[in-house]
C-alpha cells in the first residue's frame, strides 16, 4: 500500500517508498554475484535496524518477512525460470496470517511483471493464474493490470464467494473498481448456487433480458360488491432477466450458469453442469502424487527411469 491516497500520511509514504526503492536497488545489485543470498542475509547487509526509527513500518514489514522460511531461498529456482521451462505452481497461503497475504500479492505481482517483460521483449509466453479466494491476493498493481493482462499472455481465472467479499480489499482500491476491473476484463463467467441476494440478483442482472408478454385480465364489480372476471384478455410486452434471482439462489448441485464474450453465441448465458474429478478421501493436498511404481506391467528398468525422474522433479 505505497500507493498515494490522497491523505495526509502521503508525504510519509513517498518516504517510505524511497527507502524500500533503495533496498530494492541494493538486492538486485547483491544478487547480481555467484553465490546469491536469502532475503534476510541481505537485510542484515544493509542494517535495516538502523532505519527504525524513520521507516518503521516497512522495517516491521521486512521484519516479519524475513521470519517466513519460505521466501528466503538463496539458490531455489526462480520464477522467471519455472514460467520458461513450464509446468505448475502451487502456493499454499494462509487467510489468517496477514504476511503470508501479504507475500501470496508479491507473487502476484512478479508473475505480473514477468509476463510485461517477457512481452517487451517480443517474446510472450502462456501463463495462467488461478487466484482463489480473490480477495486474498489483490493489490492496486494486480487489479489494474486486469485490463492488459491478456495483451501480455497472461490468463487470470478468478474464483470468490460473493460480492461482499470484495469490500474486504485493501484500503487503497475502491470495491467499486475492483468490481468492474475483474468482472468488465474476464471474458467467460461461471457461476454456481449463490446465498448472498445481493450477489444473486447482480448475477442475474449479467445473464441479459428477453422479451415477454404479460397476460392481464379484466375484473368488474357488480353492485353487490362480488368480483366478476371477464373474458377479454390482454397481453402486455414486457421483459425479464433470462435467468431470475429465485433460479440463481436454488441452483442444483454442479449446476452451474455460464456466461460467454463470444459474439456468434445464439444465448445470452446458458445453464450448464459441471463435473469436478472426484478426489479421495485421504487426499492430502499438499503432497505431490506419486506414480505407482509396482505396476506388473512395468519392467525394472522403466521402473529405475520412472523413480529417477520424480526425484528430480521433487528437487
Amino acid at each position: 500500500s505505497q500507493r498515494e491516497m490522497g491523505a495526509e500520511s502521503d508525504v510519509y509514504r513517498k518516504n517510505e517508498q524511497e527507502f524500500l526503492e533503495n533496498l530494492a536497488a541494493f538486492i538486485v545489485e547483491q544478487n547480481q554475484a555467484a553465490n546469491a543470498k536469502s532475503l534476510s542475509e541481505l537485510c542484515n547487509d544493509y542494517e535495516i535496524s538502523r532505519y527504525a526509527d524513520n521507516y518503521k513500518s516497512s522495517v516491521s514489514d521486512l521484519n516479519k518477512l524475513t521470519r517466513i522460511s519460505a521466501i528466503n531461498a538463496a539458490n531455489a529456482s526462480s520464477l522467471a525460470a519455472l514460467i520458461e521451462q513450464g509446468g505448475c505452481i502451487y502456493i499454499v497461503g494462509d487467510l489468517l496470517d496477514e504476511t503470508m497475504k501479504k507475500i501470496q500479492r508479491f507473487i502476484f505481482c512478479r508473475v505480473i511483471q514477468l509476463a510485461r517483460n517477457y512481452e517487451a521483449q517480443n517474446a510472450p509466453r502462456q501463463i495462467t493464474v488461478f487466484a482463489d479466494e480473490l480477495v486474498a491476493h489483490i493489490s492496486r498493481f494486480v487489479a489494474e493490470s486486469y485490463t492488459v493482462s491478456l495483451g501480455w499472455g497472461l490468463k487470470i481465472v478468478s474464483a470468490i464467494q460473493s460480492l461482499k467479499l470484495l469490500k474486504g480489499a485493501p484500503a487503497d482500491i475502491d470495491p467499486e473498481f475492483l468490481l468492474g476491473a475483474v468482472f468488465d476484463n474476464s471474458q467467460n463467467k461461471l457461476f454456481y448456487r449463490a446465498d448472498d441476494i445481493a450477489t444473486a440478483d447482480f448475477l442475474s442482472d449479467m445473464t441479459g433480458k428477453i422479451q415477454v408478454e404479460d397476460e392481464q385480465k379484466v375484473v368488474t364489480r357488480n353492485s353487490l360488491n362480488s368480483e366478476k372476471l371477464d373474458r377479454e384478455t390482454r397481453l402486455i410486452p414486457s421483459e425479464r432477466n433470462l435467468y431470475d434471482r429465485n433460479m440463481i439462489l436454488k441452483l442444483k448441485l454442479f449446476q452451474a450458469i455460464f456466461c460467454a464474450s463470444v459474439p456468434n453465441r445464439s444465448a445470452i448465458a446458458s445453464l450448464c453442469k459441471t463435473s469436478p474429478i472426484p478426489a479421495p478421501a485421504n487426499l492430502n493436498g499438499k503432497e505431490l502424487i506419486q506414480v505407482n511404481a509396482g505396476n506388473q506391467r512395468m519392467s525394472n528398468k522403466e521402473t529405475k527411469t520412472i523413480n529417477s525422474t520424480q526425484n528430480n522433479q521433487t528437487q
